[in-house]
């Protein structure tokens, strides 16, 4: 007689294990994707911001030539991530989990501009960003569905509360048992990745930044920013509860964008 087929087989130890890592710049990308590292005791090779022309084969081979990678994607469509995830499935035999980082609109768009304020055509970016953004929300939201063996992180749950973060952490160990929860990483500034207003000077002491009042710093730059209400909306249901406490409902965020930007 014919045993049944394992549901659930573990994986096999020469299968790779990816993380496709999703966040738009200025998130805190680099500093999540040192602390989920931190949690790993097996080895992680980390391909840093790779471009739209990832999924080309050769440059598939070299990324992903090591047994376990972190891949980090920023701005990039998610239609074309999963295109990317199902050129991968062609070449390799991998086990994968897909992370999508959200940080609230106003103190990421601050840290944005803050960042490129000297570039040209800075606010037709920052409308481009602002869709891509809003995608995003829609994604952490469920109300689409591209990414598959998807984790969402809120960026500013995750660095405020530690339970939360033990949470993350729960559902990574599940996937790779070679873990233990760490914040050791909590208290560094990330290079490259720094940030977009204090640099490195926190370096040590991370967590005496001001990362949820940069929002103010928006009525200097008020005529780069429009926020339409959609994204009024989607940002109050991930952000309601969460510092700084301007999400709870969107009367005060409507209030609160008004006075900062007119």
């Amino acid at each position: 007689m014919k045993s049944k087929k394992n549901r659930n087989p573990t994986i096999k130890k020469d299968t790779k294990r990816i993380i496709f890592f999703v966040g738009m710049s200025r998130s805190g990308n680099h500093a999540v994707i040192n602390w989920i590292l931190r949690q790993f005791a097996c080895k992680f090779t980390f391909r840093n911001c790779v471009k739209r022309s990832w999924k080309r084969q050769h440059k598939l081979v070299k990324l992903l030539n090591d047994k376990n990678t972190l891949i980090s994607f920023e701005n990039h469509e998610l239609p074309s991530i999963v295109a990317g995830i199902k050129e991968c499935k062609k070449s390799f035999r991998f086990n994968f989990k897909t992370i999508l980082l959200l940080r609230d609109p106003l103190n990421w768009l601050s840290s944005l501009i803050k960042f490129k304020k000297e570039e040209p055509n800075l606010e037709a970016e920052i409308n481009v960003r602002l869709k891509r953004q809003k995608s995003y929300m829609r994604e952490y939201l469920g109300i689409t569905s591209f990414l598959p063996n998807k984790i969402v992180i809120n960026y500013n749950k995750w660095v405020d509360d530690v339970e939360y973060r033990k949470q993350i952490f729960n559902g990574l160990m599940t996937w790779i048992p070679e873990s233990r929860f760490s914040d050791e990483s909590m208290q560094n500034v990330s290079s490259p990745g720094h940030s977009s207003f204090d640099q490195t000077k926190y370096d040590g002491q991370a967590q005496k930044m001001d990362v949820f009042n940069r929002y103010r710093y928006l009525s200097e730059v008020s005529d780069m920013v429009k926020l339409d209400e959609e994204v009024m909306e989607l940002a109050v249901q991930i952000f309601k509860n969460c510092k700084p406490r301007i999400y709870n409902n969107l009367e005060s965020l409507r209030s609160v964008t008004q006075s900062i930007l007119d």
